[in-house]
């Protein structure tokens, strides 16, 4: 491998990182999502969420890398079918938040959590890959800051480039899920008096993504 070939490759890797933090660390529902789990339920379901969004972006990575996005852009019925389901979906669980938040449930584990089933950690894993999958904006934002970059060009030439592009996509949205669960472990014990606002916070960003998913949608 030539020194030129090896500069291009670890060039393709630390784009492919900033892509993932790029795409990760703007604040959205499944953000909140895990920030409020791993506050009231613990850090292994807070991560459990946080590796369903993360398994939903190496798969439009992906797509977006080998120049396939189209093949996942739905159209017609299917598309004004999909808009719908995520907007009810997504809107659910904005409810759910704000009943949650109101009653005033801001009691926190203690330090010493039980160990979580198996069987739940899956079930959050593929809820949120399946919610992280159909959100209308995800694809696209992998798309934008591919094309700005010209990552699927530049990895089709380079040996093992669309590799070094999806490592470093999945490299970089692990360390911003990493660090936004760890942070809110390590300060969940404080966290009751604003774990409410958190909550209410989470609900306004899921009706704000049910709204897009119906506007991306049936426009």
């Amino acid at each position: 491998m030539t020194s030129a070939l090896s500069y291009e490759g670890w060039l393709l890797f630390f784009h492919g990182t900033w892509v993932g933090v790029a795409v990760t660390a703007p604040p959205g529902p499944v953000g909140g999502m895990a920030v409020r789990r791993t506050l009231r339920d613990g850090i292994w379901r807070g991560l459990s969420t946080a590796l369903g969004a993360l398994l939903a972006d190496l798969v439009y990575g992906a797509l977006a890398v080998f120049g396939l996005s189209q093949l996942a852009e739905p159209t017609g019925w299917l598309r004004r079918a999909l808009a719908i389901a995520v907007a009810i979906l997504l809107a659910f669980l904005g409810v759910r938040y704000v009943r949650a938040a109101r009653a005033g449930m801001i009691e926190l584990p203690q330090q010493k959590e039980g160990a979580p089933s198996a069987g739940g950690l899956l079930g959050t894993i593929a809820s949120t890959f399946v919610l992280t999958l159909w959100t209308p904006a995800t694809l696209p934002a992998f798309v934008a800051l591919f094309a700005g970059l010209g990552l699927a060009a530049r990895a089709g030439d380079c040996a093992g480039g669309p590799i070094l592009v999806l490592l470093g996509v999945v490299i970089g949205a692990a360390t911003w899920w990493l660090a936004l669960c760890g942070l809110a472990h390590r300060f969940r014990t404080v966290a009751g008096n604003w774990l409410r606002w958190l909550e209410f916070g989470v609900a306004v960003l899921l009706f704000g993504g049910a709204a897009i998913a119906l506007w991306q949608g049936l426009r």
